[in-house]
């Protein structure tokens, strides 16, 4: 404006399909970046009737992580992990929150060269299984939230979970973050989880909503919980 650069937040894309599916073809881009030091966007698609295939650019670039703009998909199909995983890798990209919610029997399946990074990460199919041998990162300065909730088999094979605190400055109080690992059925675990003090690896729960709600409040347990159906986990 008058010759000046001025920084500005990101937008909010948001589709919906009520019946059908959302489809992005693979030429096609999405932008909710921040201009500047600015708060980015949110990215919001909704298909609970149908699929949700998103094979073009995510772009929500920001300055910082607290910046950060957020990637939410609610479908009923068609989810990819590792193609959410290529649109949205990079430094600093849906930096806040990505939270994938499958809601039919889809398996979703993370390979071992795919990661996804947030504040905030939730990955759930209510109605089928889940393989990582990933990486999810919920890193952030006073430690993130990380959510991995499957209706049948949830398999950690070679994954590698953190919620850990990425601050070195005397100034920021961090008890870390919270890792919830949620499985209808008998959990199978091979995988690296990192947090600090405060790490909480939670049981089943029936109720897909709350496990959403969990992520308005992402407060961690006084003490370290590290039973999952009798079994003990790697908490390092």
């Amino acid at each position: 404006l008058g010759g000046q650069s001025v920084d500005t937040v990101g937008g909010l894309i948001t589709l919906v399909a009520q019946e059908g599916s959302v489809i992005m073809d693979q030429a096609a881009s999405m932008n909710v970046s921040a201009a500047g030091a600015q708060s980015a966007g949110q990215l919001s698609v909704s298909a609970t009737q149908g699929s949700a295939s998103l094979k073009g650019a995510l772009l929500g670039q920001s300055q910082t992580q607290d910046l950060g703009a957020s990637l939410v998909v609610d479908a009923q199909s068609g989810i990819s992990l590792d193609g959410i995983a290529e649109a949205v890798k990079g430094e600093l990209n849906f930096a806040q929150q990505v939270s994938l919610r499958s809601r039919g029997t889809d398996n979703l399946t993370l390979g071992s060269e795919k990661s996804i990074s947030a504040a905030q990460v939730s990955v759930v199919s209510e109605g089928g299984g889940i393989t990582i041998q990933g990486g999810l990162h919920a890193d952030t300065a006073t430690g993130g939230s990380l959510l991995v909730a499957a209706g049948k088999d949830l398999t950690l094979d070679g994954a590698q979970l953190s919620a850990k605190s990425t601050s070195t400055s005397a100034n920021v109080v961090s008890s870390a973050g919270r890792i919830d690992l949620q499985s209808a059925t008998s959990p199978s675990f091979g995988a690296t989880l990192v947090s600090l003090d405060g790490t909480k690896v939670a049981a089943a729960l029936d109720d897909f909503d709350a496990l959403f709600a969990m992520l308005e409040d992402p407060a961690p347990a006084a003490e370290p919980d590290t039973k999952y159906s009798g079994m003990k986990l790697p908490i390092a």
